[in-house]
């Protein structure tokens, strides 16, 4: 009871009342202010509605302050009235030689002992029948005082909760009604900015505020999301703008610092929020501020687009130290360290923003670092010397916080928005940082690979019109650099020599590969807004991802479903366009394996070789018809007689020790035999007579591979409707290789790796 100072609670009354007072002086001189303009009009009549609605707002705010004011004032006299009768009541028992607990329990504390002593000693008359009623007379007033003191104290306790939550009432109307982001300004700003910079706490409202700060409504999330300007109000910019300057000057690993303490994950979080934010272009004023990579404090701004990288290198021992008297070239990278921290940092912000020119610079530099150590794997800078381990593990690292923004990830892939990555009015170029991610392995660290490329497929039938666009852009780009011989490889290599990046990005490019065949209302994916690649560029596409015996296999098997696919379309249409664009996918498959091959062979790789032929060998065995049209078709043909032209059986095929190495697989991908079969199943749907008058041919209603197989009657009737089909086939397998347009020949990038 001593501890407690009633006081205060005085003081914060009077501060609420102040307040109140204030608030509704504000909300009139709003009303008096607009309506003593000297204007006219519907515009200024609008403004009085305004004004008027305003000061209304303003008056809900000062009744909730007062409200906040009355709660405390009436837990304030409540409770210091129950006080003062404990201390009272306390006080007089003690007096009268009582004993109070905490727990307010009292006790006679008389010494009868003493009592009896003296009793005996004077020999007074009945003296202990006297003390014995004395006891129990006092043990009975203890019983009653214990009771007196714990229901006031009970008292006591209903009072301290009724006035707290009165005030959390109060408190949450005010909340709402005049909410942290109510207070962001500039002012705000650089207060907060200048207490984190000097490592002193927040306070709770201060915390609040900053978390506001870092916040967008829903509108401005979907505008966002689907990469439109949205619009800040200038306080909320100007206090981001302060959060930002505040850290200007600062390394990352004093700004990984920033809030240490009970709060360091939360500030952490908002801190970088609010700077991922700031570096969003589609972010705006109404008075014409925006962010971007100009807004970001100028020590990351410089991390992401000066050049971090050389051709210099040290020979020094290996860094594990296992192979003693063994060199490696360690080339010399600028700020990985601060890279690695930027990248952490980040990661724990808002994974949701979208379109910041942080991760446009992360992945750019992401990029030229893997660029400039594909020799060796390895880097050093001042304090680190990374191995090809660490090093993969950072760069990827960087990529999966990066990649979260597909906004940004589009841009590095077509090389839109881009130019902010570059210092010196250097110009980015997509192709030449594409060629650098894919130039050496990230070992067993791929998951950076997969957050750059893997959304591109999987957003492929979004039904989100903005996330299917992105994609759709992203593999345009992805289908124009493979495609063009002059963007990737060297001295006429044509070539993706990460095998992980091989892999990934055909699973990237795959749902795309009908309609890179496909043209106009026949393609198939919403918008029908994907580039049709020439017959040059597919085989180009082939030729790139061929050298690798995975993604070799796994294209080369999405091409023959999709070719049968195209012959079930042709049975369900008889439109020959089917057998023409079928016959420009089979002769690019071929021609592409065919120099994926005799590149593997020039270059004697034996490793990828054998990989490419144990794939292969493996996938030519499959026996699932459904395999052979892509997911999702109306085929369900469930027989597995369709895959024998896969599993050894049809005529001329080679044994599958000898498939890598030659042209036979992916001819027996484009048996004739099976794309026949598949016209008849589409042909046998729209042309149900056929069962009834050949039931020999079905079974349990479905077309049966082994019995029309050999069966010269159903030769005929296949040569019979094939006849378009196989004018339009031949005319594709003819189709020149145009070679795809070489891309725009840009100024070199100057922050990118020289040589």
């Amino acid at each position: 009871m001593e501890a407690l100072h009633f006081h205060n609670m005085e003081k914060a009354a009077t501060e609420a009342t102040r307040l109140a007072t204030q608030i509704k002086y504000d909300g009139k001189n709003v009303v008096k202010t607009i309506t003593a303009l000297d204007w006219t009009g519907q515009t200024h009549s609008a403004a009085e509605i305004r004004a008027v609605d305003e000061n209304q707002e303003f008056r809900r705010t000062a009744f909730a302050m007062e409200d906040l004011a009355a709660a405390i004032t009436a837990g304030k006299d409540d409770m210091s009235r129950l006080t003062g009768k404990l201390k009272s009541l306390t006080s007089g028992y003690v007096a009268d030689g009582f004993d109070v607990a905490q727990n307010w329990a009292v006790t006679d504390g008389y010494n009868y002992a003493v009592a009896e002593l003296l009793v005996n000693g004077l020999d007074v008359p009945n003296g202990m029948q006297l003390l014995a009623d004395l006891k129990a007379r006092r043990l009975n007033e203890a019983k009653t005082a214990t009771t007196k003191l714990t229901r006031l104290a009970h008292e006591f306790d209903a009072a301290d909760t009724a006035c707290a939550r009165a005030i959390d009432a109060a408190t949450q109307d005010i909340n709402r009604l005049a909410p942290a982001r109510a207070a962001l300004g500039g002012g705000l700003g650089q207060t907060i900015a200048k207490k984190l910079s000097a490592g002193t706490a927040l306070t709770d409202f201060e915390r609040r505020a900053l978390a506001a700060g870092a916040m967008l409504t829903p509108e401005q999330l979907q505008a966002m999301r689907t990469g439109k300007p949205f619009e800040l109000s200038q306080g909320q910019f100007d206090f981001l703008t302060k959060i930002n300057r505040g850290l200007d000057g600062k390394s990352m690993s004093d700004i990984l610092k920033i809030g240490e303490g009970p709060h360091h994950k939360q500030i952490q979080h908002n801190l970088a929020a609010a700077v991922e934010m700031m570096g969003i272009p589609n972010l705006r004023t109404a008075d014409g501020d925006r962010g971007g990579m100009a807004q970001v404090p100028n020590q990351i701004r410089s991390l992401l687009t000066r050049n971090l990288t050389s051709n210099a290198y040290q020979a020094l021992p290996d860094e594990n130290e296992q192979a003693p008297g063994t060199y490696h070239h360690y080339y010399n990278i600028d700020g990985l360290s601060d890279l690695r921290a930027l990248s952490d940092f980040i990661s724990h912000g808002d994974a949701g923003l979208q379109g910041s020119d942080i991760n446009r610079g992360i992945e750019k530099q992401v990029a030229e670092i893997n660029g400039a150590t594909a020799e060796s794997g390895r880097a050093m800078s001042p304090g680190m010397k990374l191995g090809t381990d660490q090093l993969d593990k950072l760069l990827s690292d960087a990529l999966v916080t990066a990649s979260q923004d597909h906004i940004a990830t589009h841009d590095f892939i077509t090389g839109k928005n881009m130019d902010v990555t570059c210092d010196n009015g250097g110009h980015y170029n997509a192709w030449s940082h594409l060629n650098d991610l894919n130039s050496q392995s990230f070992g067993k660290h791929t998951a950076g690979l997969h957050g750059l490329y893997d959304w591109v497929g999987a957003e492929a039938n979004s039904p989100n019109p903005a996330s299917a666009g992105l994609a759709h852009d992203a593999a345009n780009a992805l289908g124009h650099y493979l495609g063009t011989s002059a963007n990737i490889g060297d001295g006429g290599r044509i070539e993706v020599l990460n095998a992980d990046a091989a892999r990934i990005v055909e699973k990237a490019i795959e749902p795309y590969l009908a309609d890179f065949v496909l043209e106009g209302d026949l393609q198939t994916l919403p918008g029908h807004d994907i580039n049709t690649r020439t017959p040059g560029e597919l085989q180009n596409i082939f030729r790139a991802l061929n050298t690798d015996g995975v993604a070799a296999a796994n294209l080369n098997l999405a091409a023959s479903r999709l070719e049968n696919e195209f012959a079930y379309r042709y049975g369900l249409t008889g439109n020959g366009v089917y057998g023409q664009y079928t016959g420009v996918l089979a002769q690019a498959m071929v021609d592409g394996n065919q120099l994926a091959v005799h590149q593997l062979s020039d270059d004697q790789n034996a490793h990828r070789m054998a990989e490419y032929e144990n794939r292969l060998k493996a996938i030519g065995t499959a026996k699932d018809a459904a395999s052979l049209f892509p997911p999702g078709a109306l085929i369900a043909l469930g027989l597995s007689p369709l895959s024998d032209a896969l599993a050894g059986t049809a005529p001329g095929q080679q044994s599958g020790a000898v498939q890598g190495n030659s042209a036979t697989w992916v001819d027996t991908l484009n048996d004739p035999q099976v794309l026949k079969f598949s016209q008849f199943v589409g042909y046998s749907q729209i042309h149900p007579e056929i069962a009834k008058e050949n039931p020999e041919w079905f079974t349990d209603g479905k077309p049966d591979w082994n019995a029309v197989h050999g069966d010269p009657d159903w030769k005929y009737l296949m040569l019979r409707i094939s006849d378009s089909w196989s004018q339009g086939y031949d005319d594709g397998r003819r189709a020149p290789d145009i070679p795809g347009q070489p891309g725009p020949q840009m100024p070199k990038d100057p922050t990118a790796p020289v040589g």
